[in-house]
């Protein structure tokens, strides 16, 4: 096998790296947005998760005070019973 000088036109070699370039750029532009969306979506996700929590705990809270409440509703009730007989 020979080698053979394959001449390309300077014009055209100019156009294809100046394009590659352009190529290059888009696509580290297009990762560093995704990556930033994905940040985006991660905190979110973690803010749901917090407000999640504060929900839960909120709800835990309230059926506490009502079963207290119940209880102590039931504690009179049962103690009046037992002064009546």
């Amino acid at each position: 096998m020979s080698n053979r000088n394959i001449t390309i036109a300077a014009p055209y070699t100019d156009e294809s790296v100046k394009q590659s370039n352009e190529i290059t750029e888009n696509i580290v532009k297009a990762v560093r947005i995704n990556n930033q969306l994905t940040v985006n979506a991660i905190n979110a996700a973690a803010e749901n998760f917090r407000t999640l929590n504060r929900s839960i705990d909120s709800v835990t809270e309230f059926n506490t005070s009502a079963a207290k409440a119940w209880n102590s509703f039931l504690a009179a009730q049962q103690l009046q019973f037992l002064h009546k007989q």
